[in-house]
């Protein structure tokens, strides 16, 4: 009795190590999958028109509280099409105005606001949309966040 208990013991715990075993299979190929899914949705083939791009980086990092009261602190960039000096030119002598705006923008946002792909994207073009607005010799053809920190 004692062998064929120690025997039932046995393949009930093989059966439920393999039970588990096949859920946390399952379950890390299934957020994998996801993973790769959701990446994909947002890649983006550059056009050959924005592969030779000017940067304009801001030297200071933003830090902003949110609406929700949330300290945000980034990096920014600003893409142009290259070999336009008025440009360079207007970009470096009105940082401090375009400092302010996206300081405003970015103060109308919730924290929530930085958290999703798609917000940030929007949060993106509308920083790009404000910037372009006052300019007056050219025009950025794009706005880049990283290092984005929310506390």
């Amino acid at each position: 009795m004692n062998r064929k208990l120690r025997l039932v013991f046995l393949i009930v715990g093989i059966v439920l190590l393999l039970l588990i075993g096949g859920r946390n299979i399952l379950l890390t190929g299934a957020y994998y999958l996801a993973s790769f899914i959701a990446s994909n949705q947002y890649k983006q083939d550059l056009n050959p028109d924005l592969k030779n791009q000017a940067y304009y980086k801001f030297k200071d990092s933003f830090r902003i509280n949110s609406k929700d009261s949330k300290s945000i602190k980034f990096k920014l960039a600003f893409s142009y099409e290259p070999n336009q000096p008025k440009l360079e030119k207007e970009l470096a002598d009105r940082s401090p105005q375009i400092r302010s705006l996206v300081n405003m923008v970015v103060a109308s946002k919730s924290s929530e606001d930085f958290q999703s792909i798609p917000s940030q994207i929007d949060l993106r073009d509308e920083i790009q949309a404000t910037a372009n607005h006052i300019l007056n010799d050219g025009q950025i053809t794009g706005a880049l966040i990283s290092d984005i920190e929310i506390k």
